[in-house]
């Protein structure tokens, strides 16, 4: 299988993703690549906490952040604008 053999390769390359220890706070909806693959699926395959929240709200988002000590975030500028 292509996928089975991917995550492991790719998570062994990344700094990101060797801390088992790490938070992370997806941004990206689930239903795009990149919030099921980078921001929750991959993440989780290496040990890591993924903390969600069920709609983005900036304050929310930040507080997050701050009450989790999340290490890792892929957020996008227009986030603040």
């Amino acid at each position: 299988m292509l996928a089975a053999s991917t995550v492991p390769s790719i998570s062994s390359s990344s700094h990101i993703f060797r801390n088992t220890d790490a938070v992370t706070v997806p941004v990206f909806p689930f239903f795009h690549i990149g919030g099921s693959v980078l921001q929750l699926s991959l993440p989780l395959a290496c040990g890591q906490t993924v903390v969600t929240s069920s709609r983005y709200e900036a304050r929310r988002f930040l507080q997050l952040i701050q009450d989790y000590r999340v290490g890792f975030c892929a957020d996008t500028c227009r986030m603040w604008y």
